[in-house]
C-alpha cells in the first residue's frame, strides 16, 4: 500500500513538474515570437526613415506592418495579441509592450513634429520649433494609427536645412459608421468605407460585429483552430471561441464533443464532467473513464 501511495505521488509530482516546463516552455516561445514580430515592426521603421532620407525631397513614404498591401500606412494595432507604444526618438524607433521593448537606430537625424503640428506651421514657426527638439524628445503613440515619413526640403533662413519628418495621420474611428473601429476593419482585412458589420465574411456562424465582440478572427471562420466554427462555439456550445480548450482541463473543447483518440464524449465547458474530483483530461492520462464517476485515478 505504500509503495502504491509513494508510486502515485511521484507520479504526480512528476506530471506537474512536466506540465510547468511545457508551459514554461510555451511562454518563453511565445515571448520570443513577440519579441521577434516587435523588431520587425521597428527595424520596418527604422529602415523606412533611411531610405527617405538617402532619396530626393518631396518623397512620402507610405508605411505599414501589414506586408503586401500597397499605399497603407497602417501599423497593427496588436502585435502578440496585446496593444503595444511606439515611441519615435530623433535618431531611433522604440516600440514597448509590458516588459517587452526593442529599439530600431536611424541612420540620420529626423525631424519630429505631433499629430496635426506639421500643416499648421510654416518655414519660420519650424525653426523655432526644431529648436525645442532634443534627444529626449519624442513622438508616442499607440499601435492602430498611420504613420508618415516623409522628405521634404524648406527654405528656412535662407538655406536648405529640413530634410526628413515624421508625423501622424490618425485613422477615423469608425469610417463607415458600421459600429466596426477603422483599425480593426483594416486589420483584418474588411471594407472600411462600406457597412460590412452584418456580413459574415468567413461562414462562421457570427457576423462581422458579432466576430469583434467576440474578439474573433472575421477571416478564419475557427480561430482558436480547436475543430469547432466559431459561431457555434458561441451560439451552441458557450465554449471560448478563442481557447482552444475553453475548462481548460486538458482537452481541446473539439475532442471533447467527438469521441476522437480518448473514445469520450466530455462535457467542453467543464473540467471534471463526472464530477469525481480529477479533470478529464488527467482521467484521460490516467486510463480512466471521464464519464463515470466511479472510474478514477
Amino acid at each position: 500500500m505504500y509503495d502504491w501511495l509513494t508510486s502515485k505521488v511521484a507520479m504526480s509530482i512528476a506530471a506537474a513538474i512536466l506540465v510547468a516546463v511545457v508551459l514554461g516552455f510555451v511562454w518563453e516561445q511565445n515571448r520570443s515570437y513577440n519579441n521577434i514580430g516587435f523588431q520587425n515592426i521597428a527595424d520596418e521603421i527604422a529602415n523606412a526613415c533611411n531610405k527617405v532620407s538617402a532619396s530626393s525631397c518631396n518623397i512620402t513614404h507610405l508605411l505599414t506592418s501589414k506586408k503586401g498591401i500597397q499605399n497603407s500606412t497602417f501599423i497593427s494595432p496588436t502585435s502578440g495579441g496585446a496593444k503595444y507604444k511606439v515611441l519615435i526618438w530623433r535618431d531611433s524607433v522604440e516600440l514597448r509592450q509590458a516588459e517587452l521593448s526593442v529599439r530600431a537606430r536611424f541612420s540620420t537625424i529626423v525631424h519630429l513634429w505631433k499629430p496635426g503640428e506639421l500643416w499648421e506651421t510654416n518655414a519660420t514657426s519650424l525653426k523655432d520649433a526644431d529648436t525645442r527638439i532634443n534627444n529626449n524628445y519624442c513622438i508616442s503613440f499607440d499601435g492602430g494609427h498611420d504613420f508618415i515619413i516623409e522628405q521634404k526640403l524648406l527654405l528656412v533662413g535662407g538655406s536648405f536645412i529640413y530634410t526628413t519628418f515624421i508625423y501622424l495621420k490618425f485613422t477615423p474611428d469608425d469610417e463607415d459608421s458600421d459600429g466596426l473601429p477603422t483599425w480593426w476593419e483594416i486589420t483584418n482585412s474588411l471594407e472600411k468605407e462600406i457597412n460590412d458589420a452584418s456580413n459574415d465574411n468567413d461562414n462562421d456562424g457570427l457576423t462581422n460585429a458579432e466576430e469583434f465582440a467576440q474578439n474573433t478572427k472575421p477571416t478564419l471562420n475557427d480561430t482558436d483552430k480547436d475543430g469547432i466554427a466559431d459561431g457555434y462555439e458561441v451560439k451552441v456550445l458557450h465554449t471560448d471561441p478563442i481557447l482552444y480548450d475553453s475548462d481548460t482541463d486538458g482537452l481541446g473543447d473539439g475532442e471533447e464533443i467527438l469521441q476522437g483518440y480518448d473514445g469520450y464524449l466530455t462535457n467542453p465547458t467543464k473540467s471534471d464532467t463526472d464530477g469525481d474530483g480529477y479533470s478529464d483530461g488527467l482521467e484521460v492520462y490516467y486510463g480512466t473513464d471521464p464519464t463515470v464517476a466511479t472510474s478514477h485515478p
